[in-house]
């Protein structure tokens, strides 16, 4: 009796396992482009929508608990963090790119898993709100759902980054100054040729100084080297 029962079990575990196989078969990515057009010319704000939420009045929700999705909570949950990195844009203008990805056992049930995934963002004049959480519709099983968000500043555009936004972004996000993504938010930074350039940082104002003095303490050459260029002064 009991052996039986294993074997059953058995069967079920390869039946479940070749089942859930197949749905994971295609993947699926649709990529959403916004222009950011508004933003030209002005300073970029980067926060994120909890400033929204902490605006808006207090309300209460009640549902009744699920005590199978508590304890494998990790299995059904619903919603995921988001994960934002910064690039050059390759067009004249800044835009925000998300990629939304799914696996499905077919091409069009793969697309419906992808396209079953939520993002909320919003644009208010120069500030640009991202949410720190993506999510997929209730009762949508998991298919490896993923997204991707990645924000393209055109040359010359400035970004502030709010503090508020460091859990968001990616581990490291190319600046010349080689801060860490911590370091980066609360300062002002220009997107150069290939990276993030900082207007305001410490470490900014001066990279190099070189005086010569002769033998009676008069100075007769400074050298200095910053991020305008190269300045020499001769006496």
């Amino acid at each position: 009796m009991l052996s039986g029962l294993w074997i059953f079990a058995f069967l079920f575990i390869v039946l479940l396992s070749s089942h859930e196989i197949k749905n994971q078969n295609i993947t699926a990515t649709k990529t959403d482009i916004k222009e950011l057009i508004s933003i030209k010319n002005d300073t970029l704000y980067l926060k994120t929508t909890l400033d929204l939420k902490e605006n808006n009045d207090q309300h209460w929700e009640f549902n009744r608990g699920d005590q199978l999705k508590i304890a494998f909570g990790n299995f059904w949950e619903q919603s995921k963090n988001t994960k934002v990195n910064l690039y050059k844009s390759d067009t004249p203008y800044s835009y925000l790119e998300m990629k939304y990805s799914s696996n499905g056992a077919t091409q069009e049930k793969a697309k419906k898993n992808a396209a079953n995934i939520q993002y909320n963002w919003q644009l208010n004049n120069s500030t640009l709100h991202l949410d720190p959480f993506w999510e997929i519709i209730p009762s949508t099983p998991f298919f490896n759902q993923k997204l991707k968000v990645n924000l393209y500043l055109e040359e010359g555009q400035i970004v502030l980054i709010d503090k508020k936004m460091k859990p968001l972004l990616h581990h490291y996000i190319d600046n010349d100054q080689d801060y860490s993504r911590g370091q980066i938010t609360g300062q002002h930074w220009k997107m150069g040729k290939e990276m993030l350039e900082c207007l305001d940082c410490p470490d900014n104002q001066q990279r190099l100084n070189i005086q010569y003095r002769n033998n009676s303490g008069d100075e007769k050459l400074n050298l200095n080297v910053d991020n305008q260029g190269l300045t020499i002064k001769r006496k």
